[in-house]
């Protein structure tokens, strides 16, 4: 709503249910007497309701403009739940409050946003409850250092609920002796972002480089942990005392032609990763991610092939090889009508693997294959309604609902 020339009062009000049920049924014997070697039944029904609601005022000043809000948002669970331990009733509630101001203008070549927020989080789950405030500030400098060059600098401290899967009290066996479980006494983690970007640009080459730092306090992270009550081993959540990386993303556009005939995309990423635990162990990890794209546009007619040289990136306590490709695509259009057409994974299946560190108490290794994806054809046709209209339409804030709870 526009209250005069330079005020306006934005509201978005969002809510979900969800009624799920969920099952998992394992079981291993020994042929020759019938023994149990392990029987995992187990069963979830959980009724969730969720609701998100902002409010945000801007005014706009001669030369800035000072944006002030409140959000609120709450995930209540009412889990029925058969497993391992046997059979239990348990409510959940998640609640997260945000309040917030901003204010944004620029001075000769220097753009600037500064923004100070408070967050409050407050869960309740079955064993425990969790009440903290955190101060949320931000900082964003922009300078043109040229007409076709330009530096930015962020930074921002913002705090982070643990999602539901994580906090929840069910238990699960993966093997004989290892169980997989939520960890209700999860804290929330806090996250500082500091990026500083780079960009140039003229009618042959477009150039991004990003140096960024994240540092994140309580981080979430799977670990295998002694367990005394089931005298094996457990895979659970753990708040790790620090987490932290840092990496040099550039991503780089050739126009040898000086126009969109023929543009050669590299995306390149070297990253370093360290992790520390509270029981003294920590993981090191370094990577170099690269993914590399050719398109070429001529008249209706765009063809691009696109491949990627996996690398694994730390998960926790595992290590994660980013999913394979080699893929090509055509898209032809026709007035309001786009015909696309295409190959995924080009003579190779898509393949993903996961591998535990050295040090993990538990060595776990995952190599998946997928066969059926190999040389994977795809047709599609779609129609754009909105060409040649002018859509004014701009959506101010952007919420959305917690998903469905499972396991």
């Amino acid at each position: 709503k526009n209250i005069g020339k330079k005020d306006e009062l934005s509201i978005n009000l969002i809510g979900s249910h969800y009624t799920t049920n969920s099952s998992q049924f394992d079981h291993e014997w020994r042929i020759a007497d019938n023994v149990d070697i392990f029987n995992n039944d187990m069963n979830l029904k959980a009724k969730q309701t969720g609701i998100v609601g902002e409010i945000a005022y801007t005014h706009q000043f001669e030369k800035g403009k000072l944006s002030s809000g409140y959000r609120i948002s709450n995930t209540a669970i009412a889990n029925d739940l058969v497993n391992l331990l046997g059979a239990s009733h348990y409510n959940v509630n998640y609640l997260t409050q945000y309040l917030y101001s901003e204010y944004s203008g620029k001075w000769n070549k220097l753009s600037y946003r500064l923004g100070l927020g408070i967050t409050n989080i407050h869960n309740k789950t079955a064993l425990t409850t969790t009440d903290e405030w955190s101060p949320n500030p931000k900082v964003v400098l922009s300078y043109d250092l040229a007409k076709n060059q330009s530096i930015r600098f962020s930074s921002s401290f913002v705090s982070e609920t643990p999602f539901a899967s994580a906090l929840s009290d069910n238990i699960s066996q993966l093997v004989p002796n290892i169980v997989q479980r939520g960890n209700p006494m999860l804290k929330p983690q806090y996250i500082s972002e500091n990026n500083l970007l780079y960009t140039f640009n003229n009618k042959y080459i477009d150039v991004s480089a990003r140096f960024y730092y994240n540092n994140v306090k309580h981080f979430f992270s799977q670990i295998f942990i002694v367990d005394e009550k089931i005298k094996g081993y457990s895979l659970t959540y753990v708040n790790a005392k620090k987490f932290f990386e840092t990496g040099l993303e550039t991503v780089i556009n050739l126009k040898p032609f000086a126009n969109n005939l023929l543009v050669i995309k590299s995306y390149l990423l070297p990253v370093s990763q360290h992790i520390d635990f509270d029981d003294t162990r920590n993981f090191n990890h370094s990577s170099f991610q690269t993914y590399f794209q050719i398109q070429s546009e001529y008249k209706n007619l765009t063809l691009s092939w696109q491949y990627s040289i996996p690398s694994y990136r730390l998960i926790g306590t595992y290590l994660d090889r980013t999913e394979n490709a080699n893929h090509i695509f055509a898209n032809y259009k026709i007035k309001n009508f786009s015909l696309s057409t295409g190959f995924y994974w080009l003579g190779m299946p898509s393949e993903y693997i996961t591998n535990s560190f050295e040090e993990s108490l538990v060595n776990y290794t995952r190599r998946s294959r997928i066969f059926n994806n190999k040389n994977m054809f795809v047709l599609g046709v779609s129609y754009d309604f909105s060409s040649g209209k002018k859509l004014q339409i701009q959506k101010k804030l952007n919420n959305s609902t917690a998903p469905a709870a499972t396991f």
